[in-house]
């Protein structure tokens, strides 16, 4: 693992819901697991969804069109879901990098739904 790696837990205690923010200290790129980014001065690049319910997936959408948003930013789903609206689709053992060293591998995990996925980071 990368040691400019950037980790951040988030807890919004209305919902009572984690976020997770991962950047790279070298590139300012950033991505946001299940949707502080410009308080610490980053790039969103990646918007992970980790299954394909409306408090999740609606989250990316609405952080590319935001008047300040990251137009950039690409909405990651599990090709499970059979969704149309997202920007890549990934499967088992996929990789998603960003930054100079940082990657994620894909791993399936479903139960809660069929989709549900998590990123599991090398260390």
């Amino acid at each position: 693992m990368s040691s400019n790696l950037i980790f951040r837990q988030l807890f919004e205690s209305i919902s009572c819901t984690f976020t997770y923010i991962l950047g790279c200290n070298s590139t300012k790129q950033a991505l946001i697991i299940d949707p502080l980014i410009r308080e610490l001065g980053l790039n969103l690049v990646y918007g992970l969804n980790t299954h394909i319910h409306a408090d999740h997936v609606t989250g990316t959408g609405q952080i590319k069109r935001s008047v300040n948003g990251f137009p950039l930013m690409k909405s990651v789903l599990s090709a499970n879901a059979g969704a149309k609206a997202v920007d890549v689709m990934v499967k088992q053992y996929d990789v998603i990098k960003w930054g100079e060293n940082n990657e994620l591998e894909v791993r399936e995990t479903p139960g809660h739904t069929n989709e549900w996925l998590l990123q599991a980071m090398p260390f």
